[in-house]
């Protein structure tokens, strides 16, 4: 399924909108030397995830932020060890693609007591020290994903029967869960569709190869 242009639209507008309400969060600074973003994404391997940064080093530009943009590449570890660095990189605020929003929450409230605010990006985190969620609706996307797969059979077949691979996300990470929630629900209404097999990618075209 290619990637819809118009969701690039919308991406820039998200982008752009979080970092203009960053702005209001951020302390000013009469003498400053830089003004820094970090974002740590969870993988960039995929298209979406590189139309994400790309638009966010777009947006940071324009709003006269250096963008520092790392990968955690599928590891909490990672994931906290880049959040900790850019504490010590004093930056202005941290985006963030969690793996594991549990695994980060000691990072998370030492970048709030460094007066940092944080901004989750497409995952759900739930902390005090974070300042907005932004995310997709998963749910829907998985329902969306059942019924585009019912649509494409028809124009096959000529009939809404299948028998399926389901390729997931990361295991155990919240927008995996919803987003297979939401395709088992849009396939209750489909009982020619059939999930056959399991397995996860890790949000990695590779691997899901």
């Amino acid at each position: 399924m290619k990637f819809n242009k118009a969701w690039l639209f919308v991406l820039i507008v998200w982008i752009s909108s979080v970092l203009f309400i960053s702005n209001l969060f951020v302390n000013p600074d009469p003498s400053p030397q830089r003004h820094l973003v970090g974002f740590t994404i969870v993988n960039d391997k995929h298209e979406f995830a590189q139309r994400l940064v790309d638009a966010f080093k777009t947006q940071a530009k324009l709003n006269k932020y250096e963008a520092v943009v790392t990968t955690s590449h599928n590891s909490r570890i990672n994931e906290r060890e880049q959040i900790q660095e850019f504490i010590r990189m004093k930056v202005d605020a941290i985006f963030v693609t969690t793996l594991d929003d549990v695994y980060i929450a000691n990072a998370l409230e030492e970048a709030a007591r460094a007066g940092i605010p944080v901004f989750a990006i497409d995952r759900l985190i739930r902390s005090d020290a974070v300042v907005s969620s932004i995310t997709s609706n998963n749910q829907l996307i998985g329902e969306q994903l059942a019924s585009f797969i019912k649509h494409e059979r028809i124009k096959q077949t000529g009939r809404a029967t299948a028998n399926i691979i389901e390729v997931a996300g990361t295991a155990n990470v919240n927008t995996t869960n919803e987003r297979h929630r939401g395709f088992l629900t849009g396939l209750e209404r489909e009982p020619e569709l059939q999930i056959v097999e399991s397995v996860n990618g890790d949000y990695d075209p590779i691997t899901s190869e």
